[in-house]
């Protein structure tokens, strides 16, 4: 048994169908059809950044000030010089 690729590029057409034609391939031939899509499925709206960390529950949240933050970090980089 040999087999053959074919790569071709379809387009879905209404009622969701793809059609597939190559000359390479005779009548009567049994072929397998393997359908990769390539172009993104409609996905969930895109939200801004505050939505998404306004949506984190309270209690993951951090709570230090950036100023917190900033102090820690000066703290562990005076701890690399040590």
């Amino acid at each position: 048994m040999s087999v053959m690729a074919v790569r071709l590029h379809a387009v879905v057409q209404p009622g969701h169908r793809v059609e597939v034609e190559s000359p390479d391939l005779k009548v009567g031939d049994e072929v397998e059809v393997l359908v990769l899509q390539t172009s993104p499925a409609a996905t969930a709206p895109r939200r801004h950044i505050l939505d998404v960390l306004d949506s984190v529950p309270a209690d993951l949240r951090g709570r230090r000030t950036v100023e917190e933050v900033d102090r820690a970090m000066d703290e562990e980089r005076d701890a690399w010089d040590g």
